[in-house]
C-alpha cells in the first residue's frame, strides 16, 4: 500500500483525526483514519504498607460509569515523562513520589491511535495538594494490595485497558511492585 495523502480532519484540545489515503497493488484506494494525540503515562504509586494507589472516577466516554485505575493522564508539550508522571499523580492524589522508576511503554490502541503510554512504578514520598481537573471532580482515591487489585481484575471491576496493560508488565518483568 502507498500513502496517497494525509490531511487532518478534526481538531479539539485532546486530539486530532487524521485521514489518510492508500492505494493498493489493484489500483484502489482506501482511506484510513487514526487518532493523534501526545503520548500519556501511567504511574503504580506504591505505599510504604506495599499497597498501591488507584483513582476510582467516573468517565464520560462510557456514560459515566465508574473506572478503578492507576493515575494517568497526557504529556504536555516540552514535558518530558517523567515529570508528567509527578505532575499526574500529584494533581489526582496529591500525593508526592520517589524513586521513580520506568517499566516500560505500550502502543494505547494500535489498530486507530498514534499514541503510547508509559509506565512507571515510584513510592509515596508526602502529601501535597491534589488538584483534579473538571472531569476528575469525583474521583476518589482507594488504595490495594497487589491480590486485591488480581481480584478486582478477575472480578471485572478494573475495565481501563491502560491499567491492565501496566499490570501485565509488571507481572511479565517479575520484579513486582
Amino acid at each position: 500500500m502507498r500513502e496517497l495523502n494525509r490531511e487532518t480532519v478534526h481538531r479539539n484540545p485532546w486530539f486530532s483525526v487524521v485521514r489518510r489515503d492508500y492505494e493498493a497493488d489493484t489500483g484502489d484506494t482506501h482511506p484510513y483514519f487514526m487518532v493523534s494525540k501526545p503520548d500519556s503515562v501511567l504511574v503504580v504509586v506504591r505505599l510504604e504498607d506495599g499497597r498501591v494507589v488507584l483513582v476510582d472516577l467516573p468517565r464520560p466516554t462510557f456514560d459515566g460509569a465508574p473506572s478503578l485505575e492507576f493515575p494517568q493522564g497526557g504529556i504536555e508539550e516540552g514535558e518530558s515523562p517523567e515529570a508528567a508522571a509527578h505532575r499526574e499523580v500529584l494533581e489526582e492524589t496529591g500525593l508526592r513520589l520517589t524513586g521513580l522508576r520506568r517499566v516500560g511503554s505500550f502502543a494505547e490502541s494500535s489498530g486507530f491511535a498514534t499514541t503510547s503510554c508509559h509506565v512507571f512504578v515510584g513510592d509515596a514520598a508526602g502529601q501535597g495538594e491534589a488538584s483534579p481537573d473538571v472531569f476528575e471532580r469525583d474521583l476518589r482515591v482507594r488504595t490495594a494490595s497487589w491480590p486485591e487489585l488480581r481480584e478486582s481484575v478477575r472480578a471485572g471491576r478494573v475495565p481501563d485497558s491502560a491499567t491492565l496493560a501496566a499490570m501485565a508488565l509488571i507481572e511479565v518483568a517479575g520484579d513486582g511492585v
